[in-house]
């Protein structure tokens, strides 16, 4: 694993923010990536910012799945719930990058003028190309990145409001 230049965090800390103000932050993930974009979330809400993790709601997820597919469930959730709605910010959490689903919420976020910020395991992958900025950790452990990127979920919300 390289080191993480924390310039470069830095950066994308303050281009999140700047992005974010009068916002509603919507996260996603699958798997772990799932539970740190939950975490963010929760994370995020205690700092009363406006925040909805689209992996969290299970009804929806199965109910699109199920009548369109998975790879599409996701960019039709936040289009039917947020087309209308004038600020959103996209943040993605994956440790591949490839999975299917997020790459086509990015791209259904980016045709709604939502930029898209991802939180990613390697920058050589698909969603790295379509996010408006992404931060990663350059290795194949799972366990490792995942736990990293629950690192950058800490600072992403303390980026907002620190809680204590």
């Amino acid at each position: 694993m390289s080191s993480i230049n924390s310039d470069r965090v830095r950066d994308f800390l303050k281009g999140l923010y700047s992005s974010s103000l009068d916002s509603t932050i919507v996260t996603a993930g699958n798997g772990g990536s799932h539970a740190n974009a939950s975490h963010l979330t929760a994370d995020l809400i205690r700092r009363n910012v406006p925040s909805i993790c689209l992996t969290d709601n299970q009804a929806a997820l199965s109910a699109f799945s199920n009548d369109f597919n998975y790879d599409t469930a996701l960019s039709r959730i936040l289009s039917n719930q947020f087309r209308f709605h004038p600020a959103v910010v996209v943040i993605l959490f994956s440790v591949s990058g490839e999975s299917t689903n997020l790459i086509n919420l990015a791209n259904e976020a980016k045709k709604l003028r939502c930029p898209v910020f991802s939180v990613l395991g390697n920058s050589r992958c698909t969603l790295n190309f379509v996010s408006n900025d992404s931060i990663y950790v350059e290795s194949n452990n799972y366990g490792l990145v995942e736990t990293i990127h629950s690192l950058f979920a800490h600072l992403i919300a303390d980026t907002f409001k620190p809680l204590w």
